[in-house]
């Protein structure tokens, strides 16, 4: 049970993050509001879901000591994606509200 939760979390951290790129290159090429618009339903959808995935974590590391220090890798290697999703909005809005300096 530990394992296969371990398991998934890092199977959500790489999947999160293969498919928030993917839809960010896209919308690079592409320059569509309907990219736009599922990037950012995207971005919600996969928050809510890897902070299920992060408290299901911690509530295995709490009651298994043995596992912890795999239990909280995980859940770091999940929270890596925030940085990697604020550097995504910073590139975008830069994109598409250019400055004039």
């Amino acid at each position: 049970m530990i394992q296969k939760s371990i398991l998934i979390g890092k199977q959500c951290a790489l999947l999160s993050f293969i498919i928030g790129t993917f839809l960010f290159m896209i919308f690079f090429l592409e320059q569509s509001m309907l990219l736009l618009k599922t990037g950012i339903i995207y971005i919600l959808v996969s928050f809510f879901i890897n902070t299920f995935v992060i408290i299901h974590l911690i509530y295995l590391a709490i009651f298994n000591p043995k596992e912890r220090i795999d239990l909280v890798l995980t859940c770091g290697i999940l929270l890596l994606n925030i940085p990697i999703v604020i550097g995504y909005i910073y590139l975008l809005s830069i994109s598409i509200f250019p400055t004039k300096y």
